[in-house]
């Protein structure tokens, strides 16, 4: 019964400390009130972009392996979403500079 206690009043102890260190967060700023700062533009065309390239070439691969595996089930639609699709959305429909 001791070793109950004490494990409940060393749960309690975690559970305020950690929720101590919780902070309240302000609300986000509506993105069309931002300047985009040019580092991040910057950042984004330099190294984000090549890697979604990247991502959407190795996804595509995926995808035609993937595909006669996937199409017996009926969710060739949903890999080549996941897979092809998002990718490329994000690397050349999303502004620049807006991770």
């Amino acid at each position: 019964m001791k070793k109950a206690q004490k494990n409940f009043v060393l749960l309690l102890a975690l559970l305020f400390l950690l929720s101590s260190l919780c902070t309240p967060v302000m609300g986000e700023a509506k993105k069309t009130d931002m300047k985009r700062d040019d580092t991040i533009v910057l950042f984004d065309v330099a190294l984000v972009r090549p890697i979604c390239i990247g991502a959407t070439a190795v996804g595509l691969g995926l995808f035609i392996f993937w595909a006669p595996f996937s199409f017996p089930f009926g969710t060739l639609k949903d890999s080549w979403n996941i897979l092809v699709v998002k990718p490329a959305n994000y690397t050349f429909k999303r502004p620049l500079g807006e991770l």
